[in-house]
């Protein structure tokens, strides 16, 4: 297929709402990775680990401090200021919980009587796509266009992130499987009309870059917003397009 023409379409209703967990560490020395079990050392709570950031410090320095996004989470007794341990139950201190897990999903809403996901100017909050990419895609890398509108802001800019998991038949575990390393567009200029939409296109190169989607393979993406990108006010998602680069 042609470079540049359209693979898929993904809109407010093809969100998955994925029933995913925020929460803040600090003070940490040892990395935890991505398909860990996460637990609390003190309640022994405990989530898998789908993604971790840092906004601060390193885990060699010990004062590594973030956030991590957790799925599968058992729903009690993890309390702020408790350290936590990857990977087992046994305590080992690799940070501390800055704070409770909280739901860090976009919620849906209307703008005018249509349908966007409404992404927090506060709090991060994410997005989850399942798509299919087509038997004509050529195998060259992508672009995750991302339509966005402002609540009320007419200046500042946007930063979204994109992550892609590809799930190959008889290949991979779904239940064990990770998200690539994200790509990001940290730059997107918000309109200085509220309610035009504005084009945010995070590009792929073919490859790990992109999990290695394939044609004939189904394919999970998550949407991000780093909610203190310097907008004010919610980002509305109106669509996403994928198309070949």
């Amino acid at each position: 297929m042609a470079s540049g023409n359209t693979l898929a379409i993904l809109t407010r209703l093809d969100n998955l709402f994925p029933e995913w967990l925020f929460v803040a560490f600090t003070s940490g020395s040892t990395e935890p990775s991505p398909g860990d079990t996460i637990y609390g050392d003190t309640s022994a709570a405990n989530a898998r680990l789908e993604y971790i950031a840092l906004t601060s410090g390193s885990w060699g320095g010990g004062d590594a401090a973030g956030f991590m996004l957790l799925s599968n989470w058992n729903g009690s007794g993890w309390t702020s200021g408790e350290n936590f341990t990857a990977g087992a139950d046994t305590a080992s201190n690799h940070g501390t919980l800055t704070g409770t897990p909280v739901d860090c999903y976009a919620t849906a809403d209307w703008r005018n009587g249509k349908p966007v996901l409404d992404f927090d100017d506060t709090v991060k909050e994410v997005a989850l796509f399942q798509g299919y990419m087509p038997r004509h895609y050529d195998g060259g890398g992508i672009t995750v266009t991302l339509s966005l509108m402002a609540t009320s802001d007419t200046s500042g800019t946007f930063s979204f992130s994109a992550f892609l998991m590809s799930i190959t038949p008889g290949a991979d575990n779904i239940a064990s499987k990770v998200f690539a390393a994200p790509n990001a567009n940290t730059s997107i200029t918000i309109p200085g009309t509220a309610g035009l939409t504005v084009d945010g296109a995070i590009a792929f190169s073919d490859g790990a870059d992109m999990d290695s989607v394939a044609a004939g393979e189904w394919f999970y993406l998550l949407v991000m917003r780093n909610a203190t990108d310097g907008g004010s006010g919610d980002a509305e998602l109106a669509g996403i397009e994928i198309k070949e680069s």
